[in-house]
């Protein structure tokens, strides 16, 4: 394996991590939206 490719490698797992939380806010931000105007409890 060269630098390079063994750069990607390991800069592809923050990358990954970062777009996993962001769509999991995203779901979690969605599921407020929903209870607020259903004026029911998150849980």
């Amino acid at each position: 394996m060269n630098e390079l490719t063994l750069g990607i490698y390991i800069l592809i797992w923050p990358a990954l991590t970062l777009g996993i939380l962001w769509v999991i806010c995203r779901a979690v931000w969605k599921d407020i939206k929903t209870a607020k105007k259903e004026k029911r409890g998150l849980v």
